[in-house]
């Protein structure tokens, strides 16, 4: 018993003036855990925003649609081979290609045809349009949808455009996607009798979207898209032909839209201020 009592009083032993060891250890573990619970925000992602340039350009027909040594360097199953196929009927070739292809286009955008170039840069766009041509007196498109089957119009005092719309490719960061519609804007007249007999005449813009041809390609990083004729846009109602095509005084010429995606890390809020 008294043995027992010995080791129970130097078991409980009270820490002496000057040691300061039991001190520290104590001090060090709460510091471990206040920093472990200090709350930790995620950082905020990156959003991307895209400077997409497109140019427009016209060159004699056949210079790069029939251009077979280069469509071998181009990347022309970025889309689905029925897409492909139903482009390619209609008179329009795409094609997804690297940066340095577009030496083979240099020449065309700054000494032998002036081309147009139209700037959009943001996350996302809905609609850009590329006028492709206008004053059209009358003309008549007639193209395939998905099913095989024709489709066609007829229209007076119309004009061509290319409607475009991007958005990030969802799990694809840096990659664009692109979605591409031909429209044909016509403008229609509208006869109205009045309380008094007599007429006025109304006028009106009515677009008639080709959504069937489902044009949607995703364009990765350090890489363009070529849009132009195919050798179908030879047949005169074809989409190819009624868009990417010019009658010019003294030969057929074919337009060319390359389209330039540069993605760009948004600069994220100040602390402390709204998004």
């Amino acid at each position: 018993m008294l043995a027992g009592c010995a080791s129970s009083k130097n078991n409980d032993r009270s820490p002496v003036a000057g040691d300061t060891t039991g001190t520290a250890a104590l001090s060090m573990s709460q510091a471990g855990r206040s920093s472990a619970d200090e709350p930790k925000d995620a950082p905020p992602p990156l959003s991307l925003v895209f400077q997409v340039d497109v140019y427009q350009l016209a060159v004699p027909f056949g210079t790069f649609s029939d251009n077979e040594p280069f469509w071998r360097r181009v990347n022309e199953q970025c889309v689905d081979v029925g897409t492909y196929d139903l482009l390619y009927k209609n008179g329009i070739r795409v094609g997804e290609a690297p940066l340095g292809e577009l030496k083979e286009f240099r020449k065309y955008i700054a000494e032998v045809t002036p081309a147009q170039r139209l700037t959009v840069t943001a996350t996302e766009v809905r609609n850009v349009e590329v006028p492709m041509k206008k004053d059209l007196p009358e003309q008549a498109i007639f193209y395939f949808d998905g099913a095989n089957q024709v489709i066609g119009h007829s229209f007076e005092r119309s004009e061509n455009v290319i409607s475009i719309a991007f958005q990030p490719t969802p799990r694809r960061p840096g990659h664009l996607r692109l979605t591409i519609c031909p429209v044909v804007r016509s403008q229609k007249k509208v006869l109205q009798a009045g309380p008094r007999n007599d007429t006025r005449e109304f006028e009106f813009v009515h677009p008639e979207r080709m959504y069937e041809l489902n044009m949607k390609v995703d364009i990765p990083r350090e890489s363009f898209l070529i849009v132009t004729a195919s050798n179908d846009a030879a047949r005169p109602t074809s989409v190819g032909r009624a868009f990417l095509t010019l009658d010019a005084p003294a030969e057929r010429m074919e337009q060319v839209l390359l389209i330039l995606p540069k993605p760009y890390v948004a600069e994220p809020p100040a602390a402390g201020t709204l998004k």
